[in-house]
């Protein structure tokens, strides 16, 4: 199985506003500690796994491989075909990544921190993802009331797409910060469909309660959970409990001193509550290494 991160630069240095759910920075308040979390993300993975792969555009080559000099065993520069895309589908660059991989495969964000106990055996299913969410607070509610309203803001959108969200009364979908598995042309052609409702919508403003993190999530998550729940397809969870809205599930693990969890993953607004953890972490194993990216940024 091929162990993949992606990285799309432009939502990162080029976001359609300076907003956390713009992606700039990564959604971190500064950029060094999106570059802690990253390092230690790859860190990590190569303890787990002997090859890791990154799949990125030339400016992410540029920092990721040129400057800070990680260890991934290859690099290729296939999102730069994503320039056309505008910066607020966040997403794009993942489901390009999930679209074109001919191998099983098994990917992991750049926010996702394995841990010192995380079982990689899990991974050998059919298909994976990180957990099941469920707004049980209804924070979406108006997302969704609007979408109903008018369904026509996803332009060309399918009639089986149309017809989901017209009976959606509470929202739910699978976090992807791990994601794959062996039955990847199932993979590739949900992605492809994600992309084709992005192409057809470069148009879409966000507005008061449509936010640009939702239609990202609705786009990339809710749209292979709703693919897999119309077809009756099993996903293998790591997290195997649903994670309810509102709930800090991780508040424990990202509360030790060393990694001794599965794993934690710095999405949405743990990445403001928890940022400078990983820098922590970082220090304390692997030294060196921390060393050598402070000299790199401070120099």
């Amino acid at each position: 199985m091929k162990i993949i991160q992606s990285f799309w630069s432009k939502p990162f240095q080029q976001p359609h506003d300076t907003s956390f759910e713009s992606r700039m920075m990564g959604g971190f308040p500064l950029k060094r500690y999106f570059i802690y979390t990253w390092v230690l993300s790859l860190l990590q993975l190569k303890k787990h796994f002997k090859q890791v792969h990154l799949i990125t555009d030339d400016w992410g080559k540029r920092l990721l491989i040129d400057i800070l000099q990680l260890p991934y065993d290859t690099c290729c520069t296939q999102l730069n075909e994503l320039e056309s895309i505008p910066s607020k589908f966040w997403c794009a660059g993942k489901l390009f990544t999930f679209s074109n991989i001919k191998e099983p495969f098994m990917h992991f964000d750049g926010d996702l921190i394995l841990g010192n106990y995380f079982n990689k055996f899990n991974l050998n299913q059919p298909l994976v993802a990180e957990f099941k969410y469920i707004d049980t607070k209804n924070n979406y509610i108006l997302a969704i009331d609007e979408l109903k309203k008018n369904i026509s803001i996803f332009n060309n959108s399918s009639k089986t797409f149309k017809k989901d969200l017209s009976n959606l009364t509470i929202y739910e979908d699978y976090n992807m910060g791990i994601f794959g598995g062996n039955s990847y042309t199932f993979i590739n052609d949900y992605a492809k469909n994600s992309i084709n409702l992005i192409q057809n919508n470069f148009d879409f403003k966000p507005t008061e309660s449509i936010s640009v993190s939702f239609i990202n999530c609705l786009i990339e998550q809710y749209c292979f959970y709703q693919t897999c729940k119309t077809q009756n397809i099993k996903v293998e969870l790591c997290i195997k409990e649903p994670i309810e809205t509102n709930k800090d599930y991780q508040n424990i693990s990202l509360n030790y001193k060393n990694m001794d969890f599965d794993f934690v993953h710095l999405h949405n607004h743990y990445k403001l509550n928890y940022y400078k953890k990983p820098e922590t972490w970082l220090q304390r194993s692997y030294p060196a290494e921390y060393k050598k990216i402070n000299t790199i940024l401070f120099n």
